[in-house]
């Protein structure tokens, strides 16, 4: 046979196995998704998840891997920092998963409970690194995955409003962290019209971090308009802060007046109650892990779920829960990923309105994190995952 036909064989072998591996990718990320939506809520309301579900989630993360292990090798798509480091984590969590001896075990249904947020970041990343996506029909995913996030924490509302229930409504992190989406849409109407349905959905939801979080991107966002328009635009701003903000507000204290001012009383009431504990919470943490410095705990962890066996529930700060749970290793590999998030927002072949939108989704990680919890309840994170990897596909294509 000759040369060249070995060669154009080999490369239609190799273009062949690419696409299929792609296509499986896809599918299993897919599939992934939907079986820790169901995981999430079965779990939600007290019910045992089967152990076909548990081993299906295993099964998804095993083919990721594999596939994801093909494209980085046959070299069809170039990695980057943040997948590396992400990688890296997902196989540490396996040497954990797995250490009885360091009294660290925990079984397949967590590890993929850790990891999910993980897959979805290279789910994304490889999904847009290979298929060519337009303008239009991503706005319009963005568009209809927010509606149905808003859709589902109002459902969830009320639901819970019937039992009593009348704040803690995780569900509106959702549409928090489709926030930087959000600020790629062309259309700047569509875009301040979802900002406002998520404004008032926070304010519905009593969530003094989602407050917080809201708060920062509406004041970031009126800035980066303010400096990224002319003359005539920002003239236009001053006034709709003179003029209609105003109205906004009185209309919202009237429609919404219950939730509105229950809401500024939680508000109101965070120097009383340390914000819900949090103050002392830290502090018994942060006391926990200075004495065992030194000792393999601080180097491993105390193992998975130790805060919640310390005081009985999440310590609502992911970076002092990974370096207690964890240890000082898996922390850095952690911070390490954050910093390269951080580091895409300093890319030169990122344009201004992308720079933004990505500065903006390391401020809302930020604050949730530091006040509330993201990878360990990793559906809260899923969206910033998904925005991350898109980001990172577009460095890449770009270089």
């Amino acid at each position: 046979m000759p040369l060249n036909c070995t060669f154009a064989n080999s490369f239609l072998v190799l273009s062949m196995v690419n696409k299929i591996s792609i296509k499986v990718f896809w599918v299993s990320l897919v599939a992934l998704i939907l079986l820790n939506f169901y995981r999430l809520r079965v779990e939600e309301v007290g019910l045992a998840v089967s152990p076909i579900c548990i081993q299906l989630t295993f099964l998804m993360n095993v083919i990721i891997t594999f596939c994801g292990i093909i494209l980085f090798t046959k070299r069809t798509i170039h990695s980057s920092s943040s997948i590396k480091i992400l990688l890296i984590l997902a196989f540490v969590y396996i040497f954990y998963s797995q250490n009885e001896v360091l009294n660290r075990f925990f079984d397949v249904n967590i590890y993929t409970t850790l990891t999910s947020w993980i897959f979805i970041y290279l789910f994304f990343f490889y999904f847009f690194s290979t298929q060519s996506v337009t303008i239009k029909l991503r706005d319009r995913f963005v568009v209809v995955f927010t509606l149905l996030f808003c859709i589902l924490f109002f459902v969830n509302y009320f639901t819970r409003l019937g039992i009593g229930v009348s704040w803690s409504f995780i569900e509106s992190y959702y549409m928090l962290t489709m926030i930087p989406f959000i600020m790629l849409l062309r259309n700047a109407r569509i875009k301040n019209a979802l900002l406002f349905i998520i404004f008032i959905s926070i304010i519905v939801a009593a969530k003094r971090t989602g407050v917080l979080v809201i708060s920062v991107c509406l004041l970031l966002y009126f800035f980066h308009l303010f400096y990224s328009k002319n003359t005539q635009t920002r003239f236009k701003l001053i006034l709709f802060i003179l003029l209609v903000v105003p109205i906004i507000f009185v209309v919202i204290v009237n429609v919404l007046g219950d939730e509105f001012n229950y809401t500024i009383n939680r508000m109101m009431a965070i120097r009383e109650d340390g914000g819900s504990g949090r103050a002392d919470v830290y502090k018994q943490i942060y006391s926990s892990i200075l004495h065992s410095t030194g000792n393999w705990d601080f180097l491993f962890g105390h193992g998975y779920n130790s805060v919640k066996q310390l005081i009985g529930y999440s310590a609502h700060n992911d970076f002092l829960e990974v370096l207690y749970d964890f240890g000082f290793i898996v922390f850095c590999i952690y911070m390490a990923f954050v910093l390269s998030i951080i580091n895409k927002c300093r890319k030169r072949n990122l344009n201004y309105e992308y720079k933004f939108a990505t500065l903006l989704s390391m401020c809302i990680f930020l604050i949730l994190s530091f006040f509330s919890h993201m990878i360990f309840f990793s559906n809260s994170i899923m969206c910033l995952c998904a925005f991350w990897g898109y980001i990172d596909a577009r460095i890449k294509s770009d270089e």
